[in-house]
Order: structure tokens, then sequence, then C-alpha cells
């Protein structure tokens, strides 16, 4: 069989990018070890890849949610916003200015660096 491109697989995909993001998808399946249903003839996974995709064997819509699912990062997890961690700490609030072990050091770093208004490197 004749080398397959990408215009073979066209009428399955119209859109070029999402054609090439499934076919990568396969190919590294493929890779892997995942099995095939078309002739083997000594070709490339992305060649594979791309005969599969034409001839019909793998419907895009499914390497799409493949490709998708490996990617996506989904959670369990509840976010809380920021009312709720202060409640989960022990803060109300109204605690939120004044957290024990902080302190305003402003005032102490502007007296330190009163005596540096004038630089006189002659000296």
């Amino acid at each position: 069989m004749a080398r397959v491109t990408t215009e073979d697989c066209i009428d399955k995909e119209p859109n070029r990018f999402k054609l090439v993001m499934v076919a990568a998808q396969r190919a590294r399946e493929l890779a892997r070890g995942d099995l095939t249903d078309i002739k083997l003839d000594n070709d490339k996974h992305t060649v594979m890849a791309l005969r599969e995709i034409a001839e019909g064997h793998q419907p895009v819509s499914e390497l799409y949610n493949r490709a998708v699912e490996k990617y996506q990062r989904s959670t369990n997890e509840r976010i809380f916003d920021e009312q709720e961690s202060y409640k989960l700490i022990g803060l109300d609030a109204s605690d939120t200015g004044n957290i024990e072990g902080t302190r305003d050091y402003s005032s102490a770093v502007n007296n330190d660096i009163s005596g540096f208004d004038s630089f006189d490197d002659s000296k």
C-alpha cells in the first residue's frame, strides 16, 4: 500500500490540528504495544496510525477522548475560598490582620536608614 498522508484522512476529520493530535495519540499507543487490525507492512507507527484513521478502524472521536483523558488533570479536592481557609486554620476574618508572630517592621527600618540620607564618598 502506498504511504498514507494526512490528505487521506481529511474526510474523517477536517481539522488538521485535531487530526495530527489524534494520530500522534494512536502512534504512541501502537509504540506501547497496542494491537492493530491493519496489515503490517513494516511501516512506522505514525503511518499505521494514519492508515487506521483513513480506513475507519480507529474513530477520531474515540482517539480524541483518549488523548484528552491522558492529559486532563482532574481533582477531587474541594477548592476553598478565603473565608473557609481562615476557618480551617482557626482564624476569624477579623483576626487576619493580627496574626500572632507577625509584626510591623516598617518603623524600625525607617529609623535604621534615617542616618543614610546623605551619602558622602569623599571620606
